[in-house]
Parts: structure tokens; C-alpha cells; sequence
């Protein structure tokens, strides 16, 4: 897969890195962190439950799949494309046109899934932090 960025991150894949596996573990074990609050474990768990989760979801499919569409045009395409969904009133909700409810929708959606990647990578360093604690009394 290729994206817009043509200077990738060379640590990205663990590439000009000089630091050896014993020092990462001990490094990942020291990692101190609390439980979530109980505030926020309510709210993620209520996110991420049915039928609220289905809601915030619903679109995302076909929200991806027109930004895929969307990537695959050229800049004069999309122009086109602007000028009529612009002229179009979105049914759903007449003060809005068709083109501000596209953006909307790929805003809502790349907010949504950065709050996702974002519970995803702090649950991943957690455990990997504990993982690293069983790693080193495992070396003792």
C-alpha cells in the first residue's frame, strides 16, 4: 500500500535503531501507568457498545469506500465532482449540501478511527510493558 508520504519514518519498521533487545525490555518494563479513570471506562465502554458502537459505525464502510473512490480521481475529476455534489442538498438534512456532508463524514470518520488507533496503541504498550516485567524475572 502507498500513501502520500515520500520520506517514511526509518524507525517506523525499526530501521536505524542502535539500541539493544535488553535495554528495550527494561525500558518497556519501567513503563508506569495507571488503571483508566472509571469516568473514562464508562464512556469508552459505552462507545463501544451496541447499539451505540453500530450507530458511530454505520457509515464507515461506505464513507471508506467513497474515499478510496475519491483517491482514485484526479484533482479536475473531483472539481467536477465538488461542483455538482455542492449544487445538491443532502436529504437527510436540507441545510447541509451533499459536498459539506462528504467532508463531514470523512472528518467523523478519521477523527473516530484516530481515537480507536489511539486505544489501541495505549492497550498494546500496557501489555507489553507487563510482558516485559515476566520477560526479566523469567531472565533472574
Amino acid at each position: 500500500m502507498t500513501t502520500d508520504n515520500d520520506n517514511p519514518d526509518p524507525f517506523a519498521q525499526g530501521g536505524d535503531q542502535q539500541v539493544d533487545d535488553a535495554t528495550l525490555v527494561e525500558e518497556q518494563a519501567a513503563v508506569e501507568f495507571e488503571p483508566l479513570s472509571e469516568e473514562d471506562r464508562l464512556g469508552w465502554r459505552e462507545s463501544l457498545s451496541q447499539p451505540k458502537w453500530g450507530e458511530s459505525t454505520q457509515n464507515f464502510g461506505v464513507t471508506l469506500r467513497l474515499a478510496l473512490a475519491v483517491m482514485e480521481k484526479s484533482k479536475d475529476e473531483l472539481v467536477t465532482i465538488a461542483r455538482s455534489l455542492r449544487n445538491e442538498k443532502d436529504p437527510e438534512n436540507e441545510e447541509h449540501d451533499l459536498l459539506c456532508t462528504l467532508v463531514d463524514n470523512f472528518n467523523d470518520v478519521e477523527g473516530c478511527l484516530k481515537e480507536l488507533a489511539q486505544l489501541a496503541h495505549a492497550a498494546c504498550e500496557r501489555q507489553l510493558s507487563a510482558a516485559a516485567v515476566v520477560a526479566l524475572e523469567a531472565q533472574s
